[in-house]
């Protein structure tokens, strides 16, 4: 799944969730696999609250108005990178934001 088509299924959850939109926003899109997206989170805090049924129901249903295709989501755990990598990430995503806002 390429960067614009998650984009556009963060920006449908936003205003339903917020708080769903920055935990997806915070993870990272590991592969679309035939009927699966795998994702990877940090914190198994945020695992378990994105694999809650409303939530989960919730970004299921944002990526079958986007692709009109039934996905269902995996969400794995991952090792928090090193700081240097928290680092360079958050210098991209601060990038990223100023993109959209300025566009």
């Amino acid at each position: 799944m390429d960067e614009t088509t998650w984009n556009k299924i963060l920006s449908n959850i936003k205003p339903i969730s917020p708080s769903i939109e920055a935990l997806l926003r915070s993870s990272q899109l590991k592969n679309l696999d035939g009927d699966k997206l795998k994702l990877a989170v940090y914190y198994k805090f945020h695992k378990d609250k994105l694999e809650e049924n409303k939530n989960k129901k919730l970004i299921e249903d944002s990526i079958l108005s986007i692709l009109s295709k039934q996905i269902t989501i995996e969400i794995g755990l991952v090792d928090v990178p090193a700081k240097s990598e928290l680092t360079e990430s958050l210098n991209q995503n601060i990038m990223t934001a100023a993109e959209e806002i300025f566009q």
